[in-house]
């Protein structure tokens, strides 16, 4: 992908914090399956069959909280550059921001899938176009968690 592309779609990415908000929600769950995954494994016998399958299941949960990591860094990155041009608010914090309607990130995701099919199949325009579907299934997961955790907490209310 061009740099001036590259600049667009972070520049276009959670105008105002949301994408950010969608991945630190899901990697807060993530951390928080993995923290279950660990309480877990601690009272399996070491060593037997069950113990090494919670070891795995740690250790992928544990590579994909380090792409979160990255993922976050990046969004940071691209907010910091915007506070610092005036395209943000400068008191505003992950806290006051709503993830982007589902709509939206759809529309976002049919548009990289476009993308990654009229690529050149190992081009830097198709990784680039995969990360970005990777990243809106990531934060639609965590908007549609998030409501199915609303919606759970006004039935039980």
């Amino acid at each position: 992908m061009s740099e001036e592309l590259h600049g667009a779609a972070c520049e276009a990415s959670g105008a105002e914090g949301g994408e950010l908000r969608a991945v630190a929600d899901q990697f807060l769950a993530v951390l928080a399956e993995l923290r279950a995954t660990e309480e877990r494994k601690r009272n399996e016998t070491l060593g037997s069959d069950e113990f090494v399958s919670l070891a795995e299941a740690a250790e992928a949960q544990g590579r994909l909280v380090f792409r979160f990591t990255g993922l976050q860094l990046e969004l940071a990155r691209t907010a910091a550059e915007r506070r610092a041009q005036g395209g943000l608010q400068q008191d505003l914090r992950l806290t006051d921001v709503q993830p982007r309607a589902l709509d939206r990130i759809l529309a976002a995701w049919r548009e990289a899938q476009l993308r990654l099919e009229i690529a050149a199949p190992g081009s830097a325009e198709a990784d680039a176009a995969a990360d970005q579907i990777e990243r809106l299934r990531d934060e639609y997961r965590a908007i549609t968690a998030s409501k199915a955790h609303d919606a759970t907490d006004l039935a039980t209310w």
